[in-house]
């Protein structure tokens, strides 16, 4: 409990929450009671989400607690005992069976026929072969054959063997030790709004004492002065900044949520879209993760399956519907993923051969011998890996029938093998031997059937999406627990390599043996080589987004800037560690997050930019008064009102701004980046200047013109919202103006701006209201000067933008 309340508490320690503690209190002292609670009201709710995001990310860890066997079979005394997971210990010889999940590290000393699935360990699907032979010194958790590793599952066999490591101490441990390790760093959106909280507050300090202390060295009243300081203080912070980045970010969730992308942290949202690098996984994201039968060499020659018939397959159909490990459920095939393409392949293609028939004898798959057989009906059904299947045969099948298989014919089909594993294939082996005396003679003397191929397709859409971030200036790398031939065929099929100095090995990197700037593809890594990637990009001041799926990833998810988990198949501790959960696997929704994550910081730039070049000019009205000693434009309660109308709705309006065309053509911004870079602080500066002057020249022209003081307020006070509302559209867009734009494209900033007029006149013509914030009727006359001086900076920013596209056209048309 204390644990989280202090997790809550950490919420406001935040620098922008001082800010905005800071401007509740000054409110509350203008007796703007109603202001100070809506801030308050921002602080809660932000800590409220801050806390819920930052606490289910600690639950991380507790996730690995779910990947441990509450009880396993020991033998101790001789005897087979039953206890609880947690009180095994090193030396324990631990009893395991298919379905099993192992409790601990443990070395194998009898194995039979024992097959894991190690995929929350390697990130591999494949069932793993373990055997109990003596094997030497290793590092890879790939090669380590005579061990099985805590929190994987037995999926086929049976053995025993004695506990090597337990709890920390296992490489599942060690993972968790990473994961706890692993930086949980700022976001960049964080940061730089950070960095706005502390110059924001530096203004605003500087506006209260100096218009309250100017204000009183040449005459003006003590108590009026220090109010009307503290309503500029007020003015100058941007209190409902914080919200508007929070429904802003909460929209892009909303909006990504139709890509099937959960997110868990409101700020990664905004951080995905300053992503240089993707750290991507191979299998599921990049391809489908469904192995299927590709393609079939038999007699001579390659065909797509979709060629063949079950004519053309004769007895190598047999071995295909036979030859298998698998068992049926509920209508599918359960087992080995390889076996099951092979045999779901043939389904297809021949229905009628996948009917139940009776197996007489099988010796199942071992690693030693490399491959498995069964006997059917007096023959023998063999597969397994290529070298070793051709090696038993003394025939082929060919077009001419079955002829004996000399060296030559041997070589060459080894090369096919060769040829075909090169472009990312899986290759197995099939063959068969008629009329079978003898057992020992199931797997000598065969014939040679054919090679069958089998791939991981790429996912269709994931070729145009690296693309389109490759062209947005987003570099893709692939990292995966391949063999690096399958993996660099994946990659240059993709498009994410070209040649095979873009491969480095997990061993590679740990050694150190050749920088990795231009490495694109990272195979047979380990979940150090995952932090180490990820690291050294981090380092390099890239802003890194890392996928995966098991628990080998949680460390580098965590240790990403932004860390993706996937949804389909995903490991309980990945998607707690992560910023972003796929429920469906697709690296295109990746690029989607992207374009999204862009379009919000764009659009936080927007309002930062309407709301304080705006409030600048409401700073800049009453400054220059004040040192050039005119009368006050404004009262305090219409600094107040201009605050309220012009900063709320139309700025939340400048949020719901889509991405623009441009938004993927341009390359990331700089992780160091300030808000106002790109000349957005000129921007501010100039505009905040212009809506000042013309502020404070209308309300010296009326004094001059009318002589009545509530007259020359009232058109100051007003031409400063309208000033505002008019350049709110030109906040639309850094490179575009509102009519190429369309002042109807977003219909939320129309009604807002409608909205924010009505309420104006209604504080201009409403008698009650009238007298409370001390203004008078405007003539048509008077409406005409404030609505023509008021607009026409907008109407001259878009005719000198206009002129520049003009002039650009024509000088590249010379040019060429």
């Amino acid at each position: 409990k204390d644990k989280i309340i202090f997790v809550f508490l950490r919420q406001f320690c935040d620098f922008m929450v001082m800010v905005l503690l800071f401007a509740a209190i000054i409110s509350a002292a203008c007796g703007e009671t109603v202001d100070a609670l809506m801030i308050l009201a921002i602080i809660i709710l932000n800590g409220v989400l801050g806390f819920v995001q930052e606490y289910k990310a600690e639950k991380s860890l507790a996730a690995l607690e779910k990947l441990y066997t509450p009880e396993s079979v020991v033998l101790r005394e001789g005897k087979e005992q039953v206890v609880l997971s947690e009180n095994i210990v090193p030396g324990d010889i631990v009893i395991l069976r298919q379905g099993d999940k192992a409790p601990a590290d443990i070395r194998l000393t009898e194995a039979y026929n024992i097959e894991t699935e190690e995929a929350v360990l390697t990130g591999e699907s494949a069932y793993v072969e373990k055997t109990s032979a003596v094997i030497d010194a290793v590092k890879e958790i790939s090669a380590k054959k005579n061990m099985v590793f805590s929190g994987t599952t037995i999926v086929k066999g049976r053995g025993m063997g004695i506990v090597t490591a337990t709890g920390m101490s296992t490489e599942m441990g060690r993972i968790a030790g990473l994961l706890d390790s692993a930086g949980n760093e700022p976001t960049p959106l964080q940061l730089r709004l950070k960095s706005l909280g502390k110059w924001l507050i530096t203004i605003c300090v500087g506006v209260c004492a100096i218009v309250s202390v100017l204000g009183i060295l040449t005459g003006g009243d003590v108590y009026t002065m220090i109010l009307t300081g503290v309503s500029l203080g007020v003015a100058s912070i941007p209190e409902g900044l914080p919200a508007i980045v929070t429904i802003c970010l909460a929209l892009g969730v909303w909006r990504l949520a139709k890509y099937k992308a959960i997110v868990k942290k409101l700020p990664a949202v905004e951080t995905l879209g300053s992503t240089t690098v993707i750290c991507s996984d191979k299998t599921g994201t990049l391809t489908e993760n469904t192995m299927v039968l590709d393609k079939v060499y038999i007699k001579g020659r390659w065909h797509l399956i979709t060629e063949l018939t079950d004519g053309d397959l004769g007895v190598v159909g047999k071995v295909m519907a036979y030859c298998h490990s698998l068992r049926e459920s509920a209508g599918s095939m359960l087992g080995d993923p390889t076996e099951a393409a092979l045999y779901n392949g043939l389904k297809k293609l021949a229905p009628n051969l996948c009917t139940t028939k009776k197996i007489d004898y099988e010796n199942p798959f071992d690693s030693g011998r490399r491959l498995m057989s069964v006997l059917v009906d007096q023959s023998s059904l063999v597969k397994g890996a290529p070298d070793t299947v051709i090696s038993k045969c003394d025939k082929v099948l060919t077009e001419k029938g079955i002829q004996t298989i000399d060296d030559i014919a041997r070589k060459s089909l080894l090369r096919e093998v060769d040829t075909i594993s090169r472009r990312g294939y899986r290759i197995l082996a099939l063959a068969y031997r008629e009329n079978i005396v003898s057992l020992k003679d199931m797997e000598n003397s065969l014939t040679f059937g054919a090679l069958v191929a089998l791939a991981d397709p790429i996912r269709e859409d994931a070729v145009e999406s690296l693309k389109i971030s490759a062209k947005a200036g987003v570099k893709t790398v692939m990292i995966t627990g391949d063999h690096s031939g399958t993996a660099f065929a994946v990659a240059k099929n993709l498009g994410i390599a070209d040649n095979e100095n873009q491969i480095m090995l997990g061993r590679e990197l740990e050694e150190g043996v050749r920088p990795i700037e231009d490495i694109r593809v990272f195979a047979r890594v380990s979940p150090e080589d995952k932090m180490r990637i990820v690291r050294h990009y981090k380092n390099r001041g890239e802003v890194v987004a890392m996928t995966g799926d098991g628990v080998n990833d949680a460390p580098a998810l965590r240790e990403a800037d932004i860390g993706i988990a996937m949804g389909m198949g995903g490991s309980d501790v990945t998607k707690e560690a992560a910023d972003f959960i796929l429920s469906d696997n697709n690296f295109t929704n990746i690029v989607h997050a992207i374009e999204e994550g862009r379009g919000i910081y764009d659009n936080i730039r927007k309002f930062v930019r309407y709301l304080l070049s705006s409030n600048l000019g409401e700073v800049l009205t009453m400054f220059i008064a004040v040192l050039f000693g005119f009368p006050l434009p404004l009262v305090p309660l219409q600094i107040l009102w201009i605050n309220l109308v012009t900063d709320g709705l139309p700025a939340l309006a400048l949020g719901l701004e889509k991405p623009g065309k441009e938004t993927m053509e341009r390359p990331p911004r700089p992780k160091s980046e300030s808000v106002f870079a790109r000349g957005l602080g000129a921007k501010i500066v100039v505009r905040g200047c212009i809506i000042g002057f013309t502020a404070i020249g209308i309300f010296l022209g009326a004094i001059m013109v009318y002589g009545d003081m509530t007259l020359a307020r009232t058109m100051a006070f007003t031409a400063l919202v309208f000033s505002q509302l008019f350049y709110v559209f030109d906040c639309r867009s850094e490179n575009d103006t509102p009519f190429s734009l369309g002042f109807f494209s977003n219909i939320y900033l129309v009604w807002a701006v409608l909205i924010s007029v009505a309420l104006q006149c209604l504080v201009l013509y409403n008698p009650w209201l009238s007298r409370v914030f001390l203004t008078s009727p405007l003539s048509l006359e008077q409406w005409g000067v404030i609505l023509l001086l008021t607009s026409l900076p907008t109407f001259i920013g878009a005719f000198w933008s206009f002129s520049k596209k003009k002039l650009k056209n024509i000088f590249e048309k010379q040019e060429k």
